[in-house]
């Protein structure tokens, strides 16, 4: 990625996932990537999946948008966080 290879980043991920379906912070780095790339609705599949295998992952959305690795877009937040399961909880 800090490379401007983002197609060849992206196929990256895939084959790491395929390879260790175990590890959450691929689909979720995956889905991060696809969102700064516009590609928002392919991304929202992999953030379900990355949260569902460990909730406290939704807590990172909000610090990626505060420091600008995710866009502070109206209505990205909620969008992806409800991809996830439902939360008793709010990092405010």
């Amino acid at each position: 990625m800090s490379e401007q290879k983002v197609d060849e980043a992206l196929r990256e991920y895939q084959a790491a996932a395929a390879i260790a379906p175990e590890i959450v912070e691929l689909p979720f780095w995956h889905a991060v990537t696809l969102v700064g790339t516009q590609r928002v609705s392919e991304a929202l599949p992999l953030f379900g999946r990355a949260f569902r295998m460990n909730p406290s992952w939704m807590l990172v959305v909000p610090r990626l948008i505060e420091v600008g690795q995710l866009p502070n877009e109206p209505g990205l937040e909620d969008r992806i966080l409800a991809t996830g399961p439902r939360r008793t909880y709010r990092n405010e």
